[in-house]
């Protein structure tokens, strides 16, 4: 396929791929922030039942960074994040339910509200990629695709959603 730009549809488009690296950057900084945010301390030996002795060993190393010099693996307290060892680990060990749809809560509505909101950030990269694909003369952003493979993905996608996304949610659900 030609594609056959007039100057200013070039610089329009160069100055989108400019804004869509610069937004891409924003979003991942803001996640990561979002995710270190997130500290829960614990004291109550109940509330981290059924969690391994490295998961609480990591647990009490963090507390200990975070200034609660006594904390052990043995002996509380115990720093909970969201950082992939400490979330995953919870989610699959503990036998708190509460702690885990806390954990779960958080961890899917990172960077959503607040400071680190990506909210403002996705409608614009959005409304970038649509701009992209309207000017090489596409429907929508999945159809700017340079392969034949990738072109044919947005009507995969829709018919995978539509036979698994249930099933999806319910196992999630059963997670929390």
């Amino acid at each position: 396929m030609k594609f056959q730009l007039r100057l200013r549809q070039s610089k329009t488009i160069y100055n989108a791929f400019k804004e869509l690296e610069r937004l891409s950057h924003k979003f991942s900084k803001n996640l990561l922030d979002a995710t270190n945010k997130f500290e829960k301390l614990i004291t109550d030996k109940k509330e981290i039942d059924g969690l391994t002795a490295t998961t609480l060993g990591l647990a009490a190393q963090t507390a200990v960074s975070k200034r609660h010099e006594n904390a052990t693996a043995e002996n509380r307290p115990w720093m909970i994040t969201l950082d992939a060892p400490s979330f995953i680990s919870v989610m699959q060990h503990a036998c708190n339910r509460a702690l885990r749809e806390e954990l779960y809560h958080a961890y899917i509505t990172r960077a959503s509200s607040g400071d680190f909101d990506n909210t403002p950030i996705i409608n614009h990269i959005l409304k970038l990629r649509l701009e992209k694909a309207k000017l090489h003369n596409y429907n929508n952003y999945s159809k700017n695709r340079p392969t034949g493979l990738v072109n044919e993905w947005s009507v995969g996608v829709r018919e995978i959603l539509g036979s698994s996304l249930c099933g999806g949610i319910i196992f999630a659900v059963n997670i929390v």
